[in-house]
């Protein structure tokens, strides 16, 4: 009876090998939340928390991210096996939680995004958070290798490894600057701002903080670079099925 408990273990083992094999950060899953209005005009929502976990796992929460100003959310970055079905918690301002599934399946182009878009039709969605804004005379004159310590120190916000919390409670803070930050680009996009690039920033806190979030920093920044950036939406696909 042990050898067969050591074959099994063996067998689990080597097949965790080569599930984690066939992930890559060749493709990540980015996508928009959002209601249809009467018109068929959409309502997009930010800051709100998306949890990635395989379907296979429900209750293991791969990682976490927050939709930005723009109502787009992205797990670029993360890697994942296309062929593998996963679920998407949206973690709604009332406290509940709703589920999406987006099957898995053979993947036609080599590389890039994998549309994922949330339709949260279905009811009033309330404002999870509110806003206080810093503007350029809060940083007018600051050199840009201070630039971003400034901002921070003044939000009463800490960097740590990557990662940003609130001092006041060690809550996630998400950094965003119009949009998600791709996390390869992260700190080269961060070092290019200052007092010239940057109209505004603006401190969200969320009304209700989770388990993962208690709010984001998002950068405002002149015309130039709102361009090179591609705030233009994408075209809002079919969404994903929820799971009922």
């Amino acid at each position: 009876m042990k050898k067969v408990f050591f074959i099994a273990a063996i067998m689990c083992a080597l097949f965790a090998k080569a599930n984690a094999q066939n992930e890559s950060t060749k493709y990540f899953y980015m996508g928009y939340l959002y209601t249809t209005a009467e018109n068929n005009q959409h309502e997009f929502y930010p800051y709100l928390t998306v949890l990635l976990s395989k379907e296979a796992e429900p209750d293991k929460v791969i990682v976490a991210t927050m939709s930005d100003p723009r109502g787009e959310f992205s797990f670029r970055g993360v890697p994942i096996d296309c062929e593998q079905t996963y679920l998407f918690t949206v973690l709604m301002p009332n406290g509940t939680k709703r589920v999406f599934r987006c099957k898995g399946g053979k993947v036609s182009w080599p590389s890039g995004n994998l549309n994922t878009n949330i339709c949260l039709d279905g009811g009033y969605i309330p404002s999870n958070y509110y806003i206080n804004s810093l503007s350029v005379k809060d940083f007018e004159g600051v050199k840009k290798r201070n630039f971003i310590a400034h901002i921070l120190q003044q939000c009463n916000v800490e960097a740590e490894d990557g990662s940003y919390y609130r001092k006041s409670d060690d809550a996630t803070m998400m950094l965003f600057v119009e949009r998600t930050l791709p996390a390869d680009m992260s700190k080269k996009i961060l070092g290019l701002l200052d007092s010239e690039l940057v109209t505004s920033v603006n401190l969200i806190e969320l009304s209700q903080p989770n388990d993962y979030f208690g709010g984001a920093l998002n950068f405002n920044v002149v015309q130039d670079l709102q361009k090179s950036l591609n705030l233009q939406r994408a075209y809002v696909g079919s969404p994903l099925p929820e799971v009922k």
